[in-house]
């Protein structure tokens, strides 16, 4: 489940940008397995999501292999503007924040109710090659600290 919860903070990270260029989050991105660290683990099999400009902000689609081989995708509409949008398809999570921090870095909050179950935060590199995700769960036993990272394919 918590790499469910991982492929939806992909996909919101991945909402269109405020007046003045396109997204550098727009494209294909894959999750780099070694350079990336999943606290207490396991990681997935493989990552991929695909992030596509919509009238509303961005359409997101991520298809994930599981540690133990399961295959899923999830697609949806998502845009970060500070508001609380609700969420489905994490069982611990039923409403999120998205907001942008600076042109290459943006923050995500999950909640259920009116409780905060996990932050994390998402940074284009300077070449647009790369994005990191880093997403937290301080509440979990054990804490969760994942660092993911993604190469723009």
């Amino acid at each position: 489940m918590r790499f469910l919860t991982t492929l939806v903070l992909t996909a919101a990270f991945g909402i269109a940008a405020v007046a003045g260029g396109p997204d550098p989050i727009l494209g294909i991105w894959k999750l780099d397995i070694l350079k990336s660290h999943f606290s207490p683990g396991p990681a997935p099999q493989s990552q991929t999501g695909v992030y596509a400009a919509s009238a509303d902000g961005m359409i997101v689609t991520t298809t994930t292999v599981d540690a133990a081989g399961r295959s899923s995708t999830t697609a949806f509409p998502a845009k970060y503007d500070g508001k609380v949008y609700p969420v489905t398809g994490i069982d611990q999570a039923n409403a999120m924040v998205l907001k942008r921090v600076d042109e290459s870095t943006a923050e995500i909050t999950l909640q259920h109710a009116d409780n905060i179950i996990a932050k994390a935060q998402r940074t284009v590199s300077g070449d647009g090659k790369t994005i990191t995700i880093t997403y937290q769960e301080s509440e979990a036993e054990p804490p969760v600290k994942n660092v993911s990272v993604y190469e723009k394919q």
